[in-house]
């Protein structure tokens, strides 16, 4: 594959902040991608950078990747590698992964196949297959935003729900309950968050719990219909040990942990993201060690989509399943190893967005072709999120 024109292009993200659009063309073949960036950041992930300075250091590698004939996508990520600089701080994420995502569809479009279909051959090319073969992801909605995603509401970040149904079926329930919810809230048009979730002001944690189990009476729903997941995102509400889950009050380690053991059977919680500080490994530990046989223990900030931080949690057994956000990496390839990692592991992969969008459907394809356990994408309304779940249903309707 050898490129003929790259363009880069500066385009506002869901929260309106700037973010390349990478073009690639060779021949008649002509790709778009775009990458979002998270606020809630775990220490560990990919470095971004100011664009104008990624685009000022793109213009000194640019005319080597024109010039150079790539045998696959291993060798072109190889090459972003070797110039990104470590965890990507000379060049910024937004660029490399940018550049990774538009090559990865260039190469699907040269051999006349879907993505989803392409990203898996090169999971499953020189190993053993991925062992999860889930036939669809399971789809997250965070329905109501709170934490650093919303001007007020608990320190909890996001409030998911989970439907046990088929992608487009999912999406339907899920659309119905955001409706219901809304009318239960009361809430008004410009008060949503930075995931197009309803923002609250109530501090106490298990409110939005409240909430969502008044609509699922309502609509006459069961726990075989939908379940409940929350991200705490545990990072953001820790300081020197403690951890202010209460509006102004701190908690320690122990009470946190007592928090989740009562709220998980009470509510029947399907999954916990982040439930300590990244660097809380005894939390981790702990909760994993009581809850891992009934729910999901799922590490983010914890892991970061690196191997090394997924190695270390599997071998301490922090966790038993594992967000997946490319740009906490920096490329498809190393993205696809961490996911195959995962499998090695048993742990269960969710495939993520982040909460500065933009409409690029890349992680849709991402979830289906490795067999994600599911896929998490925001709320069932703002076009950014919708585009991942809409992907979805449109692959799923179309292999069936």
């Amino acid at each position: 594959m050898k490129i003929d024109k790259i363009f880069l292009r500066k385009i506002k993200n869901s929260r309106g902040e700037d973010t390349f659009e990478v073009a690639l063309e060779k021949g008649n073949l002509k790709v778009l991608s775009s990458v979002p960036a998270g606020k809630s950041k775990g220490e560990y992930e990919a470095k971004s950078i100011s664009l104008d300075l990624a685009e000022k250091r793109f213009k000194k590698i640019k005319p080597i990747i024109l010039s150079k004939d790539f045998k696959d996508l291993k060798e072109f990520d190889n090459f972003l590698i070797s110039k990104a600089g470590e965890n990507k701080k000379y060049l910024g994420v937004h660029l490399v992964l940018g550049l990774s995502i538009a090559f990865s569809r260039l190469l699907a479009k040269e051999e006349k196949i879907p993505l989803w279909q392409f990203l898996r051959k090169q999971a499953e090319e020189n190993s053993r297959l991925l062992k999860s073969k889930n036939k669809y992801p399971l789809f997250f909605f965070n329905l109501i935003n709170a934490g650093l995603h919303a001007p007020s509401g608990p320190s909890i970040q996001e409030y998911l729900l989970v439907p046990l149904k088929k992608p487009e079926e999912s999406l339907k329930l899920a659309q119905k309950f955001f409706r219901e919810l809304i009318k239960e809230t009361k809430t008004k048009k410009n008060n949503f968050g930075d995931e197009g979730g309803i923002v609250i002001k109530e501090t106490d944690p298990e409110y939005p719990l409240s909430l969502y189990e008044k609509v699922r009476k309502n609509l006459k729903l069961s726990f075989k219909d939908i379940r409940y997941s929350l991200d705490s995102a545990a990072n953001s509400f820790y300081k020197k040990g403690k951890y202010s889950l209460y509006s102004g009050n701190f908690v320690s380690r122990e009470e946190l942990l007592n928090f989740y053991l009562e709220i998980v059977p009470k509510y029947k919680i399907f999954s916990l993201e982040d439930p300590f500080a990244e660097d809380d490994h005894l939390g981790f530990k702990k909760i994993t060690e009581k809850l891992s046989s009934k729910i999901l223990i799922i590490g983010d900030d914890l892991t970061v989509t690196h191997p090394l931080k997924i190695r270390n949690a599997f071998e301490n057994k922090l966790i038993n399943a594992v967000l997946i956000k490319p740009n906490q990496i920096g490329t498809v390839t190393e993205t696809i190893k961490s996911i195959k990692d995962c499998h090695k592991y048993g742990f269960k992969t969710v495939i993520s967005h982040r909460s500065g969008e933009t409409d690029d459907s890349f992680i849709a394809d991402l979830a289906v072709g490795l067999f994600a356990f599911g896929l998490k994408s925001g709320a069932p309304k703002p076009k950014e999120r919708m585009a991942k779940y809409k992907r979805v249903v449109e692959i799923i309707k179309k292999a069936e």
